[in-house]
């Protein structure tokens, strides 16, 4: 309650978005997302009780799709 931590990971660098979901956890909409970025092999960021986690995965997945920097030839 008195600590706080905080990990950011720009979108540029996402690599990996990962969803968890049990019976139990798909049945009530909620789930586990975990982030990792191209600077790690673990996940970065892990939220547990995602509310409708495909969704924020989709959101994700968008804005990179929608903002990749080109690669230099």
């Amino acid at each position: 309650v008195l600590s706080k931590h905080t990990s950011t990971v720009n979108h540029s660098d996402v690599r990996n978005v990962q969803i968890d979901q049990g019976l139990f956890q798909r049945m009530f909409g909620v789930g586990t997302i975990g982030i990792s970025s191209a600077a790690q092999s673990d996940m970065e960021i892990i939220d547990v009780g995602m509310p409708n986690p495909a969704a924020v995965k989709e959101i994700i997945d968008t804005y990179r799709r929608n903002h990749r920097v080109p690669q230099a030839d």
